[in-house]
């Protein structure tokens, strides 16, 4: 999963387009959060390569997801709920 999939089912299920931005544009963008964040902290998280597995949390806790995905999960699921949401 990459996180450009991730932020265009999010952005899909609220009815907001999702877009590719450089680390330049994603530093300028959350300029606005940097009293939270730092807008060149955000910006680096977002830009990191970072590629993970299930396979160790669902070894250690005996975990087995009923959805083929998280994308499927964040479709089908219920995390997005209310007037914002689509089917």
């Amino acid at each position: 999963m990459t996180l450009k999939s991730l932020a265009d089912q999010i952005g899909h299920q609220l009815g907001v387009p999702s877009v590719s931005m450089t680390f330049e544009e994603a530093s300028a963008h959350f300029e606005d959060a940097s009293e939270h964040f730092g807008s060149a902290f955000l910006a680096t998280m977002l830009a990191a390569d970072v590629p993970v597995s299930s396979d160790l949390t669902r070894a250690l806790l005996g975990r087995e997801p009923t959805h083929e995905s998280f994308l499927e999960d964040l479709r089908f699921g219920d995390y997005i709920t209310g007037p914002l949401s689509q089917p």
